[in-house]
């Protein structure tokens, strides 16, 4: 009992250990079917089953992990000898053990790909119409239909059983196919996330030390002047706690715009493009009204990156976007008379990869439209799903 229990535990905890306790079963099951009606002519064929059985039984148990492929298939074979060999030896056609034949190829449709179960299944339907071809010969003429119609409802029972069992099993394995792709769609889209998310707070932190705390320590060293009688220190003090205050007031932007929360998406995108214009940039602004409030965490953070990638790589002089809600899809387009760049020629900017991540993560897409010298033209379409659809009655 010590070691039966380990061993039991180990084999209902893994799908070798599970099937090998079901040829177990199935084992016992057999010399049950062998010894009702048969006392001598079976017990050869049984002790060799019951014995091979045990051996592959307990190979499945204690080996850790899985087994082997090869191994796996010497046993499916075994298990097959064994049921046809006391089929032959407990009444042939009559035998009851022919039942559990078609029993056998849903259990390994549980764990085998479909050319294995595919292999089970014909070998089991050939070697029962092989064991029942001789006893057919020697059937007198009472009783051949019978034993012929007896063949012919157990054929088909396995053959249906057994393509069954070959559709479940692709079913299963495209299954997991489709399982492991989106776990490794998931940890691909948690690895790009935490990445973003730690270059956002790098960004931050760089901003705040760099150039806000810089702003206040300067001021302080102003205020401490001007405690010494030097009055112009107060002045220089007051102008750098300004550019602090602006300074922080743009990293608070950037986390989320105010003009969002008070005057919707368009003020929101107009403030984002505030930069472009003290840098000359002609901007022509259109948000649909109907746009505004429907996916506002994608397009905004979206727009900032497209903008901020027209002003570090454009040299553009004007640029335009445009954000339409239509039925199915929310339209954002972003463009600019810029220096453009040759499709395949590499990096355009971190911005438009992020807002293509973005735009995926979204369910949407993101295509460019440019070439050398020609600007260029950054369209994304998002899907507007239950979640992002406007109300009924709002105007489109």
């Amino acid at each position: 009992m010590p070691v039966a229990r380990p061993s039991l535990r180990l084999a209902l905890g893994s799908p070798d250990g599970a099937l090998a306790l079901f040829r177990l079963a199935l084992t016992v099951a057999l010399v049950a079917f062998g010894l009702i009606d048969h006392i001598h002519s079976p017990v050869y064929w049984i002790a060799c089953g019951v014995g091979a059985t045990l051996s592959v039984s307990r190979l499945a148990i204690t080996v850790q992990g899985r087994v082997a492929a090869e191994r796996q298939l010497a046993s499916s074979v075994l298990l097959g000898g064994v049921l046809l060999a006391t089929l032959a030896t407990s009444g042939g056609i009559e035998s009851d053990v022919r039942w559990l034949l078609p029993l056998i190829p849903p259990v390994f449709a549980s764990y085998y790909d479909h050319r294995r179960v595919a292999l089970v299944g014909s070998g089991l339907l050939v070697g029962y119409v092989a064991i029942s071809v001789p006893d057919l010969a020697v059937s007198g003429d009472a009783d051949a239909h019978d034993e012929v119609h007896a063949v012919l409802l157990t054929s088909v029972a396995i053959g249906l059983s057994a393509v069954t069992a070959v559709a479940a099993a692709v079913i299963r394995h495209d299954s997991v196919r489709r399982i492991r792709h989106l776990d490794q769609a998931r940890r691909t889209l948690l690895r790009r996330a935490l990445s973003a998310e730690y270059s956002a707070r790098r960004e931050i932190s760089a901003g705040l030390y760099d150039e806000t705390l810089q702003l206040l320590l300067g001021a302080r060293q102003d205020i401490v002047e001007a405690s010494a009688g030097d009055r112009d220190g107060l002045v220089l003090a007051g102008h750098q706690v300004d550019a602090a205050i602006d300074a922080v007031k743009a990293i608070a932007a950037s986390l989320h715009p105010v003009a969002l929360e008070h005057g919707g998406l368009a003020p929101a995108i107009n403030a984002l493009t505030e930069p472009l214009r003290e840098l000359g940039v002609v901007i022509e602004l259109q948000v649909d009204d109907a746009a505004s409030g429907i996916a506002d965490d994608v397009v905004v953070p979206i727009v900032r990156e497209l903008l901020g990638n027209i002003a570090r790589h454009a040299s553009a002089t004007t640029a335009a976007v445009w954000v339409v809600a239509g039925v199915t899809l929310l339209e954002l387009d972003v463009s600019d008379n810029g220096t453009g760049f040759a499709t395949g020629d590499g990096d355009s900017g971190s911005g438009l990869a992020f807002a293509a991540e973005r735009a995926a993560m979204a369910g949407g897409t993101l295509t460019v439209a440019t070439s050398a010298g020609g600007g260029t033209t950054v369209s994304v379409r998002l899907p507007l799903g239950a979640d992002w659809a406007p109300a009924a009655g709002v105007a489109g």
